[in-house]
């Protein structure tokens, strides 16, 4: 099954074209760190609402902030929004703290957004930082690789990789410029497994 992950940085999307040309899931970013909120993200899910597609938020983690804080700033974004995936994190970026620290901080925003949503997050990062930094402590949570090699160049002890982003340059129907292409690996089932209906962030 074939998606993409968007921010603000792809402008104006034609979400019916993205959709017709056969994408099937959508992660849009919401947040990063502790205040910032993607521009894009509420019209975008409001659009992509009414098409048949799957639709998940993710957080861009910031390994020096509280991770308490950036879990409330994403809490507060994706809360009564139409989202049917489970929510991803996007950690790759160490900012000169230690390993130790970053699995920490993780593992905190981890248990708040599951806590709070009911949903098992996804991890997302690349081969290097995974085995550095993350490491199979935390394979309860799928995984999400990025990796541009032609053939998928997964770190050693992942256990549940559900997801490849295999193209930071994609081009899709809909989209003005490059980007990142995903492919469900699992097909139907891993979708069946992602699906979720964030019951604990629905409005009152």
């Amino acid at each position: 099954m074939e998606g993409i992950d968007v921010s603000h940085d792809q402008g104006e999307v034609n979400w019916s074209q993205v959709v017709g040309s056969g994408i099937q899931f959508v992660y849009h970013k919401a947040t990063d760190g502790i205040t910032w909120r993607d521009p894009m993200f509420d019209k975008n899910l409001q659009s992509l609402s009414a098409l048949k597609v799957d639709i998940g938020a993710y957080h861009f983690f910031e390994a020096e902030d509280d991770p308490q804080k950036q879990a409330q700033n994403f809490l507060n974004t994706i809360k009564g929004k139409p989202l049917t995936l489970a929510p991803m994190v996007d950690v790759e970026t160490t900012k000169n703290q230690t390993s130790g620290q970053i699995k920490q901080r993780l593992k905190t925003w981890l248990e708040v957004v599951q806590k709070a949503t009911g949903c098992t997050p996804i991890i997302y990062s690349y081969k290097d930082f995974w085995q550095d930094n993350i490491d199979p402590q935390f394979n309860y949570y799928p995984f999400w690789l990025a990796d541009y090699s032609a053939t998928m160049d997964a770190p050693e002890g992942v256990e549940n990789l559900i997801i490849w982003q295999y193209s930071e340059t994609g081009q899709v129907p809909g989209i003005r410029g490059n980007v990142d292409r995903d492919r469900l690996l699992s097909g139907e089932s891993g979708m069946t497994a992602l699906r979720c209906t964030h019951e604990g962030q629905k409005d009152d």
